[in-house]
């Protein structure tokens, strides 16, 4: 049984995405942008294992094959949704940190029974 839920980002801003899993069976997640080819992550293993990239879509790969990024299209006044899926229950929290008067970081975490899936982007207010 698959599950989905969005996450919202500012447009204009460089987003990290990961994927890690929880259990020692074959896990998915995919991740759709508002417009583009999804990007899959697949992967197993017990205690927080980063899971494989196996179809970048609309994701740039980093050095290496467990994260990807993205910029958000638009500019800081849109919002821009994001829609994961994956197997087991899900659910998505939001935060915004204040890090200094100048920088604030959106964490959005998605969390399932097998696999979390993390974005990160750093705003310059």
């Amino acid at each position: 049984m698959s599950n989905a839920v969005s996450v919202q980002f500012a447009g204009g801003l460089p987003v990290l995405v990961q994927a890690f899993a929880d259990a020692n069976f074959d896990q998915i997640v995919i991740i759709e942008p508002p417009s583009g080819h999804p990007a899959v992550f697949r992967g197993s293993g017990e205690g927080s294992v980063p899971m494989h990239l196996d179809t970048p879509g609309f994701l740039t790969p980093s050095g290496s094959d467990e994260s990807a990024a993205f910029m958000t299209p638009g500019d800081r006044s849109e919002l821009v949704t994001y829609r994961i899926t994956c197997a087991g229950s899900a659910e998505a929290s939001q935060k915004r940190f204040s890090l200094s008067p100048a920088s604030v970081l959106n964490l959005a975490t998605v969390c399932t029974e097998a696999s979390v899936t993390m974005f990160s982007a750093w705003e310059t207010v």
